[in-house]
């Protein structure tokens, strides 16, 4: 990748890589698609971006994108199908201009590093996973606190910072592992909460 830019832009495509990997590494990607054009990475196939991922137009469909910098998602992102992964091992920034692009989730998996929100964030048609790592609801500089509305909360490990941020889950929510702390201000839960392990505070 030599701490380059590959940006992908036309229509339509599928990415099929390295077949002894399955893994497709970049250092800063952008994708700057025609506008609702999916560029598919084959099923079970990943891209990985060591540097900035970039969603200015378009979307990702299938296989998953794992990120290990910052994740920038500009107000012409469209849908992305493909799993989004946050799992670099510095602090990375998530920023989301759009809401529900990410339809097939997202994924907190960071063995080290902190993430932190950049924009208010709605993804309320999806899951949101902590697995590993640190996640906060506001920036790194503790001077802004971003909303969050999901559908799904998934946490099987890992810390959730609530921040003062508003919260809503649109759907159930699972904590059975990790530590989970609420937000200083108003939470809101629609469906199902379970709590079978880790600690809530």
């Amino acid at each position: 990748h030599n701490n380059g830019i590959v940006t992908l832009d036309g229509g339509a495509s599928t990415w099929s890589v390295d077949p002894n990997s399955n893994t497709e590494t970049f250092y800063n990607l952008v994708l700057n698609a025609n506008n609702v054009t999916s560029k598919t990475i084959a099923s079970g196939d990943k891209f990985v971006v060591e540097g900035t991922l970039t969603l200015s137009n378009g979307g990702f469909a299938t296989g998953s994108i794992e990120a290990k910098g910052n994740i920038n998602a500009e107000a012409g992102a469209d849908s992305n199908s493909s799993v989004l992964k946050i799992v670099g091992t510095g602090d990375q920034i998530f920023t989301s201009s759009p809401s529900g692009i990410f339809a097939s989730g997202v994924v907190i998996d960071k063995a080290s590093g902190e993430a932190y929100l950049g924009s208010n964030f709605t993804n309320n048609t999806s899951t949101f996973t902590m697995t590993n790592g640190t996640f906060h609801t506001r920036n790194s500089a503790a001077s802004q606190n971003y909303s969050f509305n999901i559908a799904t909360y998934i946490q099987g490990g890992g810390i959730f910072d609530g921040a003062a941020s508003t919260i809503t889950y649109n759907s159930t929510f699972t904590l059975n592992g990790g530590t989970y702390n609420a937000s200083t201000a108003t939470t809101t839960h629609s469906s199902t909460w379970t709590h079978t392990s880790g600690t809530g505070s």
